[in-house]
């Protein structure tokens, strides 16, 4: 005080160039910061005092009670700092040098100090320097106008959490997440919202997904205040039903796309799960016409219709067969692939294996099937031939249109007979699916139909020998006198035993079937319907 005492020619300074402040801050609750008073001045001081009003929940750190306080490298050699608190609450700093050496520079720090904010320290204050006396080596003392410095007491966020962890979505289809963050009363709560895949999925700045194309992407909210906390949601975007080439439209394209799928082949985007509109884990017919069907309705059917449609799936007495016939060597003809239905359908898929060497016609590279005219004024008939050689047929309506009629001819198939294509044989039709417009699904028991290849019906050439069946018999003409003439049943037994003269030899069979003649070296095989 005696020192002060000695100063008394006071000078009010009011210009800007002579300052004591700290500058403007922000803290987070509970944090502790080093703060630093600064002194711009264009003539030299030794000493100053000031008091110092911190807001309540600021607090100096001490120790042994005492306010630390430390001068920066502007001080001279012998310059202290004291400090105490004053009965009104400030906290008066008094600075000064015995040998009255003058701070260096004229601007920057001369006084640091840290402070702690108290956990609930939250919202905007201020610190005022007040009463700010500087003193001169002649005894000038120097009064500065107050100072406030404004401080951003901040509340960090403690944790995040968003409302979902995982959500699945359709491609095309949105959700909005939402992001909490604790305690309430943090300071900043905006986010930053991130994908780990935006070819799956993209998040906008509110926290709205979108889907984009199957798979898995990672949504992340992340906090802004400098705790980088975090919290995510696994998206999966799942297959839209009907969907079937994955481009975010239902329309007749995934038809076309199933039914080549069906037939065969992988189309280029194909998406198994979408195609399995029915969820039973195969496609098939009935997924075609649940797919026409959410097309026509633009609704995707529901688990109920699903489980009646499964319920219902072992009907009833209905058959998809081809008659026993007949053809012969390098004839070509038509078989009727017949239905026998006592409910209506109206879409069929059915897996046909000829024999070898029965071979299905072409026409323009088109395989030769056609429907009959049971089909309604829309149906559609495709076909493809599998690497086993089964040919697969398809047949749908695209506005769910039954086929008519309750039996006769539903496909028709134009085939040929190879040379030598002579014996029993097997036409099998198998995988038999039949559905209704109401995506109900009925598998028909596989039919097997008897084809049996034959020999001209003018008879086999053989050196002029000529052997023919007529009605039951068979009719060898112009063996050689004295040839014998052996008659073979399938099973391998002699069914007739004889010698050649100059008329026709004619040998009653006993049953209808194939027959071998041997003629001395020669064979001939025959059919006798």
């Amino acid at each position: 005080a005696e020192y002060w005492n000695n100063f008394t020619n006071i000078i009010e300074i009011e210009e800007p160039n002579v300052n004591l402040f700290i500058d403007d801050f922000a803290i987070n609750a509970g944090e502790t910061k080093e703060l630093v008073i600064n002194l711009t001045n264009e003539i030299a001081f030794t000493g100053f005092q000031a008091d110092l009003y911190l807001p309540d929940g600021l607090g100096i750190e001490q120790e042994d009670g005492d306010y630390i306080f430390e001068l920066t490298d502007r001080k001279g050699s012998d310059h202290v700092i004291t400090s105490g608190k004053q009965a009104n609450g400030a906290i008066r700093i008094l600075c000064f040098s015995t040998n009255l050496n003058e701070f260096s520079g004229s601007e920057g720090a001369v006084v640091k100090f840290r402070v702690t904010a108290a956990n609930d320290f939250v919202g905007n204050y201020e610190i005022n320097i007040k009463d700010i006396i500087l003193a001169q080596t002649d005894e000038s003392e120097y009064q500065l106008p107050a100072t406030t410095t404004k401080i951003e007491a901040r509340m960090l966020a403690k944790s995040i959490t968003l409302d979902r962890t995982e959500v699945s979505l359709e491609a095309t289809q949105t959700t909005t997440l939402l992001a909490t963050i604790l305690p309430d009363n943090t300071s900043v709560k905006t986010v930053v919202w991130t994908s780990s895949d935006e070819d799956v999925a993209v998040v906008d700045e509110n926290g709205v997904v979108t889907a984009f194309a199957i798979g898995e992407a990672t949504i992340t909210a992340t906090t802004t205040d400098g705790t980088n906390l975090s919290a995510s949601c696994k998206v999966t975007v799942v297959p839209t039903l009907g969907d079937a080439n994955n481009d975010a439209v239902i329309n007749v394209t995934d038809i076309m796309v199933v039914a080549s799928y069906i037939l065969g082949n992988t189309p280029e985007g194909f998406v198994f799960e979408a195609a399995d509109v029915t969820k039973d884990g195969k496609i098939n017919i009935i997924d075609i016409v649940a797919i026409a069907n959410i097309i026509l309705s633009s609704e995707t059917p529901d688990e109920t219709q699903l489980a009646a449609r499964v319920a219902r799936r072992a009907a009833l007495g209905s058959r998809l067969f081809i008659d026993d016939t007949s053809i012969q060597e390098g004839e070509t003809m038509q078989l009727a692939v017949n239905l026998t239905n006592d409910i209506a359908f109206s879409g069929f898929q059915a897996d046909v294996k000829l024999p070898e060497g029965l071979e299905l016609c072409q026409e323009d590279g088109e395989y030769m099937i056609s429907l009959s005219d049971r089909k309604g004024s829309d149906h559609v008939l495709t076909s493809a031939m599998l690497p086993d050689g089964t040919i697969r047929i398809l047949s749908y309506s695209m506005n769910l249109n039954d086929f008519a009629g309750a039996d006769g001819a539903l496909v028709y198939l134009t085939v040929k007979a190879t040379q030598h294509f002579v014996g029993d044989y097997e036409i099998s039709i198998d995988n038999i699916t039949f559905t209704q417009a109401d995506l109900t699904e009925y598998s028909l028991e596989p039919t097997v139909c008897r084809i049996a290849g034959t020999t001209s019906i003018d008879g086999v050439n053989g050196n002029d020998v000529i052997v023919a069946t007529i009605g039951d018999n068979i009719v060898v003409k112009n063996a050689k006198l004295g040839s014998n003439i052996i008659v073979y049943a399938a099973d391998g037994r002699i069914i007739s035993s004889e010698i050649a003269t100059d008329d026709d030899l004619v040998i009653e069979a006993p049953v209808k079937g194939i027959y071998i003649v041997a003629i001395d070296s020669k064979s001939f095989k025959v059919m006798v319907k």
